[in-house]
């Protein structure tokens, strides 16, 4: 069995509690089974978190969450049920937030659609063969590189991103309290 801190989204998860105000118990006999979600005890209740499937696989039906889900789906974020004691009790969206923005765009277009997308830092009017250089830069800084773009003048210089980041936000939807 894994540790819950051992867990990437873990940290994302109990920043958010902490930051709503709310008091985050220990966990107890926790796994991360296959890669599709959590199972642990907390206070002597079954937690169950992952997939809408995984949670199916341990016997409950997560179609009452089915349109709030699409809905953080549609906002970018990754939907993960909730299920307590058997009973689907809400969902977690999970996202990645973007940082640095690195584009060949001048600097008036790179600030608004920085803006418009939350995006703290922009470096524009960068020539595709300095992108590689940037994106080693902010790795060698610890930094998760994940990249968008067009491809056709990039992917020849740039390093492959790293995926799989741990750097991530959370909100909870509640459907309602288990019993």
């Amino acid at each position: 069995m894994s540790s819950a801190l051992e867990h990437p989204l873990a940290d994302a998860v109990v920043a958010a509690a902490e930051q709503a105000g709310h008091t985050v118990p220990s966990v107890t006999d926790f796994g991360a089974p296959a890669s599709r979600g959590v199972i642990g005890a907390v206070e002597g209740r079954r937690v169950v978190l992952g997939s809408a499937g995984f949670l199916r696989d341990h016997g409950m039906d997560t179609g009452s969450l089915s349109t709030e889900a699409n809905r953080v789906r549609g906002d970018g974020a990754t939907a993960i049920f909730v299920g307590v004691d058997g009973t689907v009790a809400g969902i977690f969206a999970i996202a990645d937030s973007v940082k640095v923005m690195l584009t060949g765009d001048n600097r008036v277009t790179a600030e608004a659609i920085a803006s418009r997308l939350g995006i703290d830092r922009v470096e524009s009017e960068v020539l595709p063969d300095h992108k590689g250089d940037i994106v080693e830069q902010l790795r060698h800084q610890g930094r998760v590189v994940a990249m968008a773009g067009d491809g056709v003048n990039d992917a020849p210089q740039s390093p492959p991103p790293t995926s799989g980041s741990p750097w991530a936000r959370a909100q909870m939807w509640p459907s309602r309290a288990p019993a």
